[in-house]
Order: structure tokens, then sequence, then C-alpha cells
């Protein structure tokens, strides 16, 4: 989907996409609304609904359809390993997650937009396309992939007994009332690494290592088309 988005906006042809979810959490699936049942995914091709959609633009050089992120637990993407995601799908994800709690550990960043700037010790952050990531399906509950903005989340550090509840609270999307947790959306946004750990920072986009940080991320309003079910009458 990444390498598909991102060829369709480095061309002249918008040519719609159709994306069949057949991966472990299928994220930006769910975002779209894609039907999971193969008659209503061929239902949903026969009405050839085309919608245009955002993508999010990494130094000027590298697309996302779905989501940018670094810091704790972004790079269990790509990080487990296939085998383990063929057996137990989702699940694998939460797994590598487990292990790697241990090494939880904070980084100083400093994140600049118009909409806010800032200096703190972050666990993570996230700049995303559509609602859901890592199987969280209401991680950037105000998200909407096709509104010309990107969703910013950003989660500040606190002591593990503070962790456990905010992470679950992003099962019903109410962590970002959380005052742990930064959330804007904005067209651009830029972040530097604020202490010499931080500078090894990877980020992680759909999934895949991208670069490390400093980074500068802008939305590419409408840069590719894709079908999604038709509107309900």
């Amino acid at each position: 989907m990444n390498e598909a988005a991102a060829g369709i906006a480095s061309s002249k042809r918008k040519i719609p996409v159709i994306l069949l979810p057949t991966g472990t959490s299928n994220d930006f699936a769910a975002a779209l609304g894609l039907p999971p049942g193969d008659d209503a995914f061929c239902d949903m091709i026969d009405s050839w609904h085309a919608q245009p959609a955002d993508l999010g633009l990494v130094n000027g050089v590298r697309y996302f359809a779905n989501v940018a992120a670094g810091g704790l637990l972004t790079d269990v993407a790509h990080e487990t390993s296939p085998e383990l995601k063929r057996v137990l799908g989702r699940a694998a994800y939460y797994l590598e997650s487990l292990r790697k709690l241990p090494s939880l550990a904070p980084f100083r960043l400093r994140i600049e937009s118009a909409e806010y700037t800032g200096e703190s010790e972050l666990y993570i952050f996230l700049v995303s396309n559509g609602t859901s990531s890592g199987g969280f399906r209401l991680l950037a509950p105000k998200a909407d992939y096709h509104d010309g903005y990107l969703d910013c989340l950003l989660i500040k550090m606190t002591d593990i007994r503070g962790l456990i509840p905010l992470v679950l609270s992003t099962l019903s999307g109410a962590h970002t009332n959380n005052p742990n947790v930064i959330y804007f959306q904005t067209k651009k946004v830029s972040i530097y690494p604020a202490e010499s750990r931080a500078e090894a920072m990877a980020l992680d986009v759909d999934g895949e290592y991208a670069c490390k940080l400093p980074v500068t991320i802008e939305v590419v309003t409408h840069g590719f088309s894709i079908i999604v079910p038709p509107p309900v009458q």
C-alpha cells in the first residue's frame, strides 16, 4: 500500500487504488471502513466509488499512507518476525511489545508546528493520517484520511502506574483527554532531538524504517485516490 500510494503520488496520473486487507493489523483498511468479507469487497469494487485520500510526506521525499511514528514500541511492526505474524496475527505485535517493555525510557524531543510548539520527555510520537495504528483502532480518534490534516499524538513521560491506564484508555479513544497526552491536528510538523540520545531515534512509516531524526512531516492533500464503500443512501 505504501509503495503504491507513493508511486501514484509521484506521478501525474491519479489511478484509483483498491486495497485488499490481508495484512496483520490492517490499520489503514480499518480507517477506510473496508469490508472484510469477499462478497462485500467485490460489491465495493463493482460500485467503484473513488474517494480522494491524503498522504503524509517525510522530509520532502518519503510518503506514507497511514502513520509515521517514533519512540517506544514504534519499531515493533518491522522487528516482529514474519513467521510469528503468520501464526499469531495481531497478537504477535502484542508479544513483541511486552518483550520490549523492560527497556522503556523516554526521549527528549522538540516539536514545532503552527498549532503546538514545545520540548518534552516523550515515550512516543505519532503523526497519523488514519485513526488506527498497531491494531489500536482509535489511537488517533479524530483523524480523517481526506480532511487535509495529519493528527499528532505525543505521549509524555509518566510512571508505570500512570502508563497502564493510559494505554487501556486508547481502546476507547479517551486517552486524548489524559494530562500526559498532547493531541493536535496540523498540516506540517517538525520533530527534533533535544538530547544526544534522541539523535539515534528512528522514524517508522507504515511499518517500515524510514530515517533518523530530525524530520519534517507534512500533509499531501488528496495525494492519491482509493476505492471505498459507497455512502449509505
